[in-house]
């Protein structure tokens, strides 16, 4: 235990008597004990709150945006390039959601891009193809070498018609 003895000096300063104060040793190491056992559970009770509360933060604050993201990519695979992104801030997952609904408008200008242009190319190829047509039927008028260049001419506009016609395919399976 612990002994505390003080002198009671009276105001002529003589000493008056002693005063004796005694502790037990045992009741303080109980008490430091019960305070060490709560401040651990007070410190364990904190660290589970702060991880469940850094859960509920981090699910709201990532889980939509990154969900919408991997449903722009859903859709993109299924050659829909319409779909935007919603953003919902401004912070970095924002920032990557604008730059997938940049990179999507550009992909989808591209294969509108790709079937104009195929379009074109299909009407370009057939007035080819018929004009040679024209020239073979009448054949009377053409020289031999005419004749061979027409039939090559006809011949070479209908194999890009076929491969015009595999690009228009392709173009036509994107949603645009």
């Amino acid at each position: 235990g612990y002994i505390f003895t003080a002198p009671i000096i009276t105001a002529k300063g003589m000493v008056a008597g002693y005063f004796h104060l005694g502790l037990s040793s045992t009741r303080w190491q109980a008490v430091l004990y019960q305070m060490l056992i709560a401040f651990f559970l007070v410190t364990m009770a904190a660290i589970i709150a702060g991880i469940f509360l850094a859960r509920v933060i981090a699910k709201r604050l990532l889980h939509k945006p990154i969900q919408d993201l991997a449903r722009a990519t859903e859709y993109i695979t299924a050659g829909n390039f319409t779909y935007q992104v919603p953003v919902h801030s401004h912070d970095e997952l924002g920032q990557l959601s604008l730059a997938f609904n940049t990179m999507n408008n550009y992909l989808n200008n591209l294969f509108r891009s790709v079937r104009s242009s195929t379009a074109e190319l299909t009407r370009t190829s057939h007035l080819i193809a018929s004009k040679a047509e024209e020239l073979i039927v009448e054949e009377g008028n053409l020289s031999t070498k005419q004749k061979a260049a027409a039939n090559e001419l006809n011949t070479a506009a209908k194999r890009l018609g076929r491969i015009i016609d595999k690009l228009n395919s392709l173009s036509m399976q994107f949603k645009l």
